[in-house]
């Protein structure tokens, strides 16, 4: 069950008539709502109100247990002041703190024994005290049976593996009992969450998130964080899913991936807040401070009485020194273009939108007139695209134009939590394309007149447009239209100004504007020639490699026929020679047969290199045809193994002196597929290449001891079949190898390769066969690409 039905459950009657034993049972309550994910003003005011309650009753272990659970809570919702000394949680100071756990023991108080522990170990392990959270843990788990089968215990495992996968990398603890013992946990953590994936499911995979990340396995990383995320906000467990954004914000900014680890950092920072936990806050930001520059924080406009209250009901209020900041930029601009760039840097900021678009109406149309990124302080401006515009690259829409007619027909806000699953607008184009998630668009009013739109979207979470960013937007809004319809009053004042003086001009400029024309219809004349003359040399170099081909291949049929007919005739020669031994001395028909022992040797060389040229001219004009884009059924191991002898071939061909060893396995079993037999002979092509390249190189290096190795291999996965390359290179540095597949990025030297194969590769595999295409690599070992491909389309 979820978070909010656990701590129903617990609702106690007659608080003030209750027998001696609710006493613990009002804490565990509290208990109850802290980990639910209550906000912890309320969690405070119900141990407020039980803690005076059970200080009545005068019973030392029910004080003690409330006491303990109650710091918890003091701890996470007052701001630090000593920033240096965060250990203590229970005590001041070491010496108290040491007297009190002295005390338990002697008593033999378990249970308490183990809250406190736990507690050290909850907040040590939040305030990233990772070393001193994993002895409270191990003294915590010493106690662990006094409630193995109450809350506490699985709320214990849950932060001790988290806990335990923190110090992995700490050279004190042996990495081989930690990851023994983390697994362990998950799997306990997995059976919760099979009986009760409520409570443990986002848990189980938050913990997933944090082993797969430590292990380098950032793909599934990737997903764990996200399902925690969604699932710990699906049932409402707040303080996990502010745990489970800052996880996976420390993973992406560790990848390198500011855009999305900042957008994280700042959801984290805004669930803690909404939770109430102002430690938490203040942490974050004093870890921090380059992400939270402009972030609307309480704490620090102690000088401002007046605040402005948000609609939502989440506690949160808006900072009155935030919105005259934002409202002051935006009216302190006169010139357009200025004006729409500061408007969309503060409201893509201060709304935590991914992307954003300011819309004009334009002589009756809709058209962006600016657009910009979180990521960048560079905003687009002034150039008019129609709402309506697609996008060239792959014939979709750029704006979803059904929110946009109808914010401006009604001149109302419209903000959806989960665009692609919810509202009226699922069945826009534009969202059905992109799927997308939140988004938010406003009418920029004044006195009554719609001056503007905003369109604001995030497609990283749901729900990222909360009620107190949209009260903000509806703030400045009315400023923003307000400044707008000022400066383009403005724009025309300039305009009015400046008439007497164009139509002085008017003519010069007209010849100038002719000229100007002119010179620049000749440069694009001349460069569409370039251009006709470029495509001109690939068509006539393709025409002439298969011209080549074709002229080669008449003469080396004769070539390989008559070698043929040779050896036959060489054959028939010293047969005939056997019968004519009696009229010839034996010198000479010694002599006879040694000359025709030579010829028959270099026929059959002959014969040999020619089969072999003609295999490569028929690659030549297999590879010079161009791809009709036909799917056909094809056998996959037929044409890998064409095309890993015309890597082969065509590395011979380059240098005399290469040679690899080529280790094959073919699945028999493996039925033709309908494929594109031109587009994945490229690939299998620039893969081969790479591996034969990769290998030699690494010989040419380590020397005549070392012997250059390919292996390919094929596999019938039942709906997939695998195809692995692999070759005993020098690999790939880890630093690139998320680059690899980036179009024009190379690890070959200078002039050796143009850094499009792998790209190019990976759109055939990827987009045009609806495959996979992986890497594998070890540095200073191997490479080895895996290819997986449906066997049905």
């Amino acid at each position: 069950m979820g978070s909010r039905n656990l701590a129903l459950s617990w609702e106690i009657p007659g608080l003030y008539s209750f027998p001696l034993r609710c006493s613990s049972d009002l804490s565990t309550y509290c208990l109850f709502r802290f980990f639910g994910g209550y906000k912890l003003d309320e969690v405070n005011k119900d141990y407020i109100q039980y803690k005076q309650s059970i200080d009545l009753l005068q019973q030392k272990y029910s004080s003690l247990y409330i006491e303990i659970c109650y710091k918890i809570i003091i701890y996470l919702i007052s701001e630090r002041k000593n920033k240096t000394d965060n250990r203590y949680f229970i005590c001041d100071n070491k010496e108290q703190e040491k007297q009190y756990f002295e005390y338990l023991q002697e008593n033999q108080n378990e249970w308490l024994l183990f809250i406190a522990y736990f507690s050290k170990n909850l907040l040590n392990y939040l305030f990233k005290n990772y070393e001193q959270a994993y002895f409270d843990s191990i003294e915590a788990q010493k106690y662990i049976n006094s409630c193995k089968v109450h809350l506490p215990a699985s709320q214990y495992l849950f932060y001790a593996t988290l806990t335990l996968i923190a110090n992995y990398k700490n050279s004190k603890f042996e990495d081989i009992k930690l990851v023994e013992s983390i697994n362990d946990n998950l799997t306990t953590l997995k059976l919760w969450a099979s009986h009760c994936p409520e409570n443990f499911q986002h848990k189980y995979d938050l913990v997933e998130a944090e082993k797969t990340r430590i292990l380098g396995q950032h793909w599934q990383a990737e997903e764990f964080y996200e399902k925690a995320i969604q699932g710990a906000k699906k049932y409402e467990f707040l303080h996990e899913e502010a745990l489970a954004y800052e996880r996976a914000s420390e993973f992406y900014l560790a990848l390198g991936r500011e855009e999305i680890g900042q957008f994280y950092l700042r959801n984290a920072h805004h669930c803690y807040t909404r939770w109430g936990a102002k430690a938490k806050v203040q942490q974050l930001e004093e870890e921090y401070p380059q992400y939270f520059v402009g972030v609307t924080n309480q704490g620090k406009s102690k000088g401002l009485s007046t605040t402005i209250s948000t609609t939502g009901n989440d506690g949160t209020i808006l900072d009155l020194n935030t919105v005259l900041k934002a409202s002051q930029a935006i009216s302190g601009e006169i010139k357009q273009e200025n004006l729409l760039q500061n408007l969309m840097k503060i409201v893509i900021e201060n709304a935590g939108a991914q992307t954003g678009f300011l819309l004009l109406n334009r002589q009756g149309k809709w058209v962006i007139e600016a657009q910009g990124t979180v990521d960048s302080n560079q905003v687009t401006v002034l150039q008019s695209i129609p709402i309506e515009s697609v996008n060239p690259d792959n014939s979709t829409p750029i704006l979803p134009t059904t929110i946009i007619n109808y914010v401006a027909r009604t001149k109302e806000n419209i903000v959806l939590n989960d665009a692609a699953q919810e509202g009226q607008f699922t069945n826009d184009p534009y969202i059905i394309t992109t799927q997308s998630k939140s988004i938010l668009c406003t009418p920029l009013l004044n006195q009554g007149q719609l001056r503007g739109i905003v369109y604001l979207e995030n497609d990283l979470t749901t729900d990222a447009f909360t009620s107190e960013r949209v009260e903000l937007l509806n703030i400045l809004s009315s400023q923003a239209a307000i400044s707008i319809e000022n400066a383009r009053l403005y724009e025309q004042l300039e305009d009015y100004s400046h008439t007497l003086e164009i139509k002085v001009d008017e003519r010069t400029q007209e010849l100038q504007e002719k000229n100007t024309t002119l010179g620049a219809t000749l440069q694009k004349l001349k460069a569409t020639q370039d251009q006709i003359i470029a495509q001109e040399k690939l068509a006539s170099l393709g025409a002439l490699t298969a011209g080549v081909a074709h002229e080669i291949k008449n003469p080396l049929n004769f070539v390989n026929n008559f070698a043929e007919l040779a050896v036959e005739l060489t054959e028939e020669l010293l047969e005939e020679i056997e019968t004519q031994k009696d009229r010839l001395d034996s010198d000479t028909i010694e002599y006879i047969e040694e000359i025709l022992q030579d010829l028959g040797q270099n026929v059959e060389k002959i014969n040999h290199h020619g089969k072999r040229a003609d295999n490569i001219v028929k690659g030549m004009l297999m590879h010079s045809r161009a791809t009709s884009g036909e799917r056909t059924l094809t056998d996959i191991n037929s044409l890998l193994a064409e095309y890993v002898n015309l890597a082969f071939h065509g590395m011979r061909a380059k240098d005399s002196g290469f040679s690899i060893a080529i280790e094959t396995d073919y699945d028999d079993s493996l039925e033709k597929i309908n494929i594109v037999p031109q587009d994945i002979s490229r690939v299998f092509l620039n893969v081969a290449n790479n591996a034969c390249y990769a290998a030699y190189e690494k010989k040419k290096a380590v020397g005549q001891e070392f012997i250059p190795t390919m292996q390919v291999s094929t596999k019938n996965l039942g709906n997939q079949l695998e195809i692995r390359i692999r070759d005993n290179g020098n690999g790939i540095p880890p630093e690139v190898l998320d680059k690899i597949f980036n179009p024009f990025f190379t690890t070959k030297p200078t002039g050796q390769g143009t850094g499009l194969g792998l790209s190019i590769s990976h759109d055939i595999i990827v987009q045009g066969h609806q495959g996979q295409l992986q890497v594998e690599t070890e540095e200073g070992n191997y490479t080895e690409f895996i290819i997986t491909l449906p066997q049905e389309v």
